[in-house]
């Protein structure tokens, strides 16, 4: 069967809290950040990173800026980058490895198996970045940028821009936006801009991080009868 979404009651509390009580920045002064600062405060959040929950919107747009996908849910992501992304009313679950993207449909009784072996332009394990991304990593896959602060929400984030260093990654993504919330160093939107001129957008609310998470969330188990469809 498809793994239950448990969190221990603690996480659920801290997770209620986070959703309704989060502190407005809207006030507070703007702070000139040096970037190797903002490395070590990404480095810090990444090295104590254990896991993170929280509610999601995830926008597609075409190369014209049409919005093609719109879906809402609840995002899990593990300490070593594993994701589960549980899609509202959509009857279907996306889980994302380190080597596979899991389409799982429980009505139709079918997971779609992706390897991105063969699937390098997937864009889902880039939603890693900002978690368990170490600041080194950023630094040595990408030229990064600063392009200052932004309110999202009730948040104050900083606003960073990813250009690849690799040709492999740049083969995918053209430009990578990330908003980090300044008091908990989690993000709050991720904009990816593939090769091909699609956009994926990602806004987190309620982010709660360091959860005891049942680790069933994140294994490929599938009921009985399921059918894989590897591509």
């Amino acid at each position: 069967m498809t793994p239950p979404v448990t969190v221990s009651g603690r996480a659920a509390i801290a997770l209620a809290i986070l959703t309704f009580t989060s502190p407005s920045w809207s006030q507070a002064p703007s702070i000139d950040w040096d970037l190797n600062d903002a490395i070590r405060q990404i480095e810090r959040q990444a090295k104590d990173f254990d896991s993170a929950m929280a509610r999601i919107e995830l926008v597609r747009t075409d190369a014209d800026g049409n919005e093609t996908r719109r879906s809402t849910g609840t995002v899990f992501v593990g300490d070593d980058g594993d994701i589960r992304y549980n899609v509202d009313g959509a009857d279907r679950v996306i889980l994302v490895d380190r080597n596979r993207v899991m389409i799982h449909t429980p009505s139709a009784k079918e997971v779609e198996e992706y390897s991105l072996r063969k699937h390098k332009d997937r864009l889902e394990p880039f939603v890693r970045l900002g978690f368990s991304t170490t600041g080194k990593d950023l630094e040595d896959d990408y030229l990064l940028t600063i392009r200052g602060e932004e309110t999202i929400g009730s948040s104050r984030t900083l606003f960073l821009e990813l250009t690849p260093e690799k040709n492999s990654v740049r083969e995918i993504v053209r430009l990578v936006r990330l908003w980090i919330d300044q008091a908990s160093w989690m993000p709050v939107k991720q904009e990816f801009n593939s090769t091909n001129g699609q956009t994926l957008t990602l806004t987190y609310t309620g982010m709660a991080r360091n959860l005891k998470l049942n680790p069933d969330l994140f294994r490929a188990r599938w009921p009985r009868g399921t059918d894989r469809v590897r591509k």
